[in-house]
């Protein structure tokens, strides 16, 4: 008996080895030119069978591609600032921590083809557009730090935060800390919101956030905090609201 459960610790061991070994973790250093995302010396960690890690720009040079080669690719931004043009990650996981920044100026895809996890600790992000998950593929989005932050302030019905912006995308935002400000919240396919905590700031005077997150979810209990400009919306206490957004329940539709 004791031979045999050695033997099945000693299995499940070479498994859990074998599942992190296939992640591999990329930070950003900023060592080389210190702003392309595109030079390998700005990023500690090799790629695929230890070749220098180099996110792609296909097709366009202000659209950078990460996690084409390696779908289960970890991105961590510790501390830094950095700002890119467009970002498309097609899978994998990023963590922004310890008062880290990023920018991406015109759009970002959270998950495009692969699976992927987001995760903002004591970090920022900020866009015009944000998809947490877009294309045939399963994203989310988790704020976990009183400091965390996200910006998404667009000109234009298409930006915001957008939890799955295509038929076929299923994204989860799970807001447990800090801030999301955006112009809108919507989506396309299949989505939820997770509110536990932190505040979520809409523009103008909101009454009821009902009508912005899901119609006849009669259940949700927020509080109100309105200015001139915009309204500042927190769970009460010990509430836990989940908010359905399918692809018919559009906060704003796109015009």
């Amino acid at each position: 008996m004791c031979k045999k459960f050695i033997y099945l610790m000693s299995f499940v061991l070479v498994l859990a080895l074998a599942s992190n070994a296939s992640a591999i973790t990329h930070i950003w250093t900023g060592l080389g030119d210190g702003s392309s995302w595109v030079d390998s010396d700005n990023w500690d960690g090799d790629g695929v069978d230890g070749t220098p890690f180099t996110p792609s720009q296909p097709g366009s040079s202000d659209t950078t591609e990460i996690g084409r080669y390696e779908p289960d690719v970890h991105v961590v931004f510790d501390g830094v600032t950095t700002t890119v043009d467009r970002l498309y990650y097609l899978g994998g996981t990023g963590t922004l921590k310890n008062g880290a920044n990023l920018t991406v100026i015109t759009k970002a895809r959270f998950t495009h083809v692969q699976d992927s996890q987001w995760y903002i600790y004591d970090g920022s992000f900020s866009s015009d557009e944000l998809a947490v998950s877009d294309g045939p593929a399963t994203g989310s989005l988790s704020m976990l730090h009183p400091n965390a932050l996200i910006t998404l302030i667009g000109l234009n019905n298409d930006e915001g935060l957008w939890v799955a912006d295509d038929g076929d995308s299923i994204g989860h935002v799970q807001l447990d800390a800090g801030m999301i400000r955006t112009t809108q919240v919507g989506s396309r396919g299949t989505a939820t919101m997770e509110i536990n905590g932190g505040t979520l700031v809409l523009p103008g005077n909101v009454t009821d956030v009902q009508s912005w997150i899901v119609a006849g979810s009669g259940s949700l209990v927020f509080n109100y905090h309105s200015g001139a400009d915009e309204t500042y919306i927190t769970p009460e206490p010990a509430t836990v609201a989940l908010l359905g957004l399918g692809g018919l329940a559009l906060l704003r539709k796109r015009r």
